[in-house]
């Protein structure tokens, strides 16, 4: 029993000494802000055993995560940072995650895996995101809804096609009614085709958000959609 106890010691005692590098966490979690172009976060850690480390690689599992390098030799003691940067893309909301592989010179944890995840609320909604009608179809008018879910004033301020075959009118609200209409309607459903209804949002800050609506005509004997130039 005493030999038992020994050895389990002697274990924790040879962990301690060769620790290596101990991250504070390996998953955060941050909320982004309405117009923010990008975020940054960090990764902390301390270098807990008797010899040096050095991080060898790191690879993300998202082009739009990008890593700042940590080079040369980490001497026991030392406490540092991984710090990443993420790219938010406009019209992207909800919850998204990427990761990190981290490579190091640590010979009880040479790989690890770190995880970051980016919350972007909903601020407003535009549904549905597209308008189709079939070849031939009676060409009447659709209307697409934007609602401002925060009640913080986001509104649409103008909208506009890229084709003349699509037109886009766009309604304000009556009474107490939040919601915006945008009312799109084919000129002519004679051709196949698809386009872009734009949508100028007012974020309520000096900031002008993108975002589109998919119009088309579609040929039900053909699943392909061309996108129509003018």
């Amino acid at each position: 029993m005493k030999k038992i106890i020994f050895m389990a010691l002697l274990g924790f005692a040879l962990n301690t000494a060769y620790g290596g590098i101990e991250w504070k966490y390996r998953e955060l979690s941050i909320e982004a802000q309405s117009g923010q172009n990008s975020v940054d976060a960090v990764f902390p850690f301390t270098i807990t055993g008797v010899e040096s480390v050095g991080i060898i690689s790191t690879k993300s599992s998202n082009p739009n995560l990008t890593i700042e390098p940590v080079s040369g030799e980490l001497k026991p003691g030392t406490e540092g940072e991984l710090k990443v940067h993420y790219m938010l893309q406009k019209g992207v909301i909800g919850t998204i995650a990427g990761s990190i592989t981290v490579e190091t010179t640590d010979s009880q944890n040479p790989s690890i895996e770190l995880n970051l995840m980016v919350y972007l609320p909903l601020t407003y909604r535009i549904d549905p995101k597209y308008a189709f009608w079939n070849l031939g179809a009676d060409p009447d008018a659709k209307d697409i809804y934007f609602v401002d879910i925060t009640g913080k004033g986001y509104k649409p301020v103008a909208i506009y096609s890229t084709s003349v075959n699509f037109k886009a009118t766009l309604i304000p609200p009556e009474g107490k009614a939040t919601r915006y209409i945008i009312r799109i309607k084919p000129v002519s459903t004679d051709v196949a085709g698809a386009a872009q209804v734009f949508v100028d949002v007012d974020m309520g800050d000096g900031t002008i958000e993108k975002r589109s609506i998919l119009t088309a005509i579609r040929d039900p004997h053909d699943p392909k959609i061309k996108m129509i130039s003018r």
